[in-house]
């Protein structure tokens, strides 16, 4: 889409409450290698879906009051998406632990 002039940008796999501690795993690996991706594309900006909605209680999980399926934001959970992550995206960064 570059070629075209048109913005790019990636976007984090959200927490899954329905997974267990693997799926968690693999999702923060996943991110990881999303990150890489947007940095090796010249740093693409990333949308921090994920850490906007991980719960820090509950590592890996969206706060309950956030979904109402345990796959899915609820209403305010989308919302503060929009309000928060789709707002500043930012450059890729190792908050996953990927340089």
């Amino acid at each position: 889409m570059r070629e075209r002039d048109l913005p790019v940008a990636l976007v984090q796999v959200l927490p899954w409450n329905n997974g267990d501690d693997d799926a968690a795993d693999s999702i923060r690996e996943l991110n990881a290698g999303i990150a890489a991706l947007a940095r090796r594309g010249g740093g693409v900006p990333v949308l921090p879906f994920h850490d906007e909605l991980d719960d820090p209680e509950d590592p890996g999980r969206m706060p309950r009051d956030l979904t109402t399926d345990g796959n899915h934001p609820n209403v305010a959970g989308y919302r503060q998406l929009g309000e928060q992550a789709w707002r500043m995206p930012q450059p890729a960064s190792s908050s996953f632990g990927c340089d």
